[in-house]
């Protein structure tokens, strides 16, 4: 799993998977274990909070299931891109997309799931009500992350 901790660091590869096509190397993403050295605005501090959690449910099926699973982003030459993928010996099991306020359906993750046909949550910090469009679940943060194996 390549997975490199640079201190307060996590570095998220990106996914370049022989099933999810045009797919391409690209700079990874960072998150931070220490928060503080988050900057930017609310969305991108929630975003890291996320990836997080996330990492935090990843290390739980690698630790105590002995499963090899791990955490990427998915992209294309045409600049489609899901925030995470969760993987299960190198097959995406889940794309998740996080949005702090919008509670529309991003377009890049309808695209991934109804393409691939895989499963797909979109998780949203302020979500009134929760719903299913187009297969894909839009979930409130909260409940979405409660039910992480942590």
């Amino acid at each position: 799993m390549p997975r490199l901790s640079f201190g307060a660091s996590y570095v998220c590869d990106g996914l370049a998977a022989s099933n999810i096509a045009r797919s391409l190397l690209k700079s990874p993403e960072i998150y931070f274990f220490d928060t503080e050295l988050v900057k930017g605005d609310e969305g991108i501090k929630f975003e890291n909070f996320v990836a997080l959690s996330l990492l935090k449910h990843i290390h739980s099926k690698i630790d105590y299931q002995a499963k090899n699973y791990s955490l990427k982003f998915l992209h294309t030459k045409e600049k489609k891109e899901v925030d995470f993928a969760i993987s299960h010996d190198k097959k995406v099991e889940k794309i998740i997309e996080v949005k702090l306020k919008n509670h529309t359906m991003s377009s890049s993750l309808r695209f991934f799931h109804e393409k691939y046909q895989i499963p797909a949550v979109q998780v949203v910090k302020d979500l009134k009500k929760k719903r299913i469009e187009g297969g894909i679940e839009i979930v409130h943060s909260k409940k979405n992350l409660e039910s992480l194996d942590l």
